[in-house]
C-alpha cells in the first residue's frame, strides 16, 4: 500500500455466506496488467563541446495512451462468490523537458537523457468494485545507442 507500484483500494466488500456451523474459509485473487504508449514531438538544441562530445536539451510535448486491465475473484469454501474484470484506459497530453549528452566515435554514438514529464495526469478509475490510480514517474532516464548510415 502506497509503495512504488499501483495503488488499488477496495471500494465495497463482498459478503461471504456462512455454511451451517462450519468455519468459512475464503480467498481473494487479483491480477492486473498495465500498458503505456508514449509519442513525443520535441526540439533538441545542442552544443558541441568537442568533435566527439555533445550536450543537448530537450523541450516538447508528448501524448500517451494508458491501459490497465484488472481481474479479481473472491471464493469461499472452494466456490466462486464474485468475479469481476474491467479495462480502464485514457489519453494524456503533457510537456517534456530534459538534458542529455552524446558521445561519438566514427559512425557510432552512445547517449543518455534525463527527461521530466510536466503536468502529466495519472490513470484513475472509480467503479462499484474498486478505486485507484496508476501514476507514472516524474523523471525518466534513457540510455541509447546509434549508428550513422
Amino acid at each position: 500500500y502506497g509503495g512504488p507500484g499501483t495503488l488499488i483500494t477496495p471500494k465495497t466488500a463482498t459478503k461471504v455466506p456462512k455454511v451451517g456451523h462450519e468455519t468459512t474459509s475464503g480467498r481473494v485473487w487479483a491480477e492486473g496488467d498495465y500498458e503505456e504508449l508514449e509519442l513525443a514531438l520535441v526540439a533538441r538544441p545542442y552544443y558541441d563541446v568537442s568533435n566527439w562530445f555533445r550536450l543537448y536539451a530537450t523541450v516538447g510535448v508528448a501524448a500517451s495512451y494508458m491501459r490497465f486491465k484488472y481481474e479479481s475473484t473472491v471464493s469461499a469454501n472452494g466456490r466462486s462468490v464474485s468475479h469481476r474484470s474491467h479495462t480502464y484506459d485514457d489519453w494524456d497530453v503533457y510537456a517534456v523537458a530534459g538534458l542529455g549528452a552524446m558521445f561519438s566515435y566514427e559512425r557510432y554514438s552512445l547517449g543518455f537523457d534525463f527527461l521530466a514529464r510536466l503536468w502529466a495526469d495519472p490513470l484513475t478509475f472509480d467503479t462499484d468494485s474498486m478505486r485507484g490510480s496508476v501514476e507514472r514517474g516524474d523523471w525518466t532516464f534513457r540510455v541509447w545507442f546509434g549508428i550513422e548510415f
